[in-house]
């Protein structure tokens, strides 16, 4: 058992490291392919493999717990998780939605308002400071786990429920 953590704690790391990496790179990767097609009037992304880094780093952090949950815990824990990360996250994209128009939308002129919903996909992809989209994803994992679980412990299939 612990050679398995070990290993799994190992790889990791080395996602983790690789991600780094990949962030680190020189250039831009999203300017080369894409060109200037990726700035607009709400804004020009950063570095494309600096964003890929640090949203799959959040992507890190939370993979051992829904990995963990959805391993171990019961149906009903695992959807009171699902639910609640799923609320967090969707209150996180609507307060970063919120602030874009009470910031942003009020300070540009009234031609450049019709790019509000670009301005909020670029806020959303350059706020690296919380895993608004991430947590949404790893509720509706969780979610979905879980109603595979329950379906299983209805059907009398389920192996092992602790």
């Amino acid at each position: 058992m612990r050679i398995k953590i070990i290993g799994w704690l190992i790889l990791w790391f080395v996602a983790a490291g690789a991600l780094l990496w990949f962030g680190e790179l020189p250039g831009d990767v999203g300017h080369s392919i894409y060109g200037y097609s990726l700035c607009g009037h709400w804004g020009c992304l950063p570095p494309l493999q600096a964003l890929v880094a640090m949203h799959g780093l959040w992507i890190l952090v939370l993979l051992p717990f829904v990995a963990w949950a959805a391993r171990t815990w019961r149906p009903i824990a695992i959807r009171i998780a699902g639910y609640s990360l799923l609320g967090l996250g969707i209150l996180a994209i609507a307060g970063q939605c919120v602030h874009e128009l009470l910031t942003w939308y009020m300070d540009v002129p009234a031609d450049l308002r019709r790019y509000i919903w670009q301005r909020m996909a670029y806020a959303l992809a350059c706020n690296t400071d919380l895993p608004a989209v991430q947590m949404l994803v790893a509720g509706v994992v969780l979610l979905f786990v879980a109603r595979k679980r329950g379906n299983q412990i209805r059907l009398g299939t389920a192996s092992k429920c602790v």
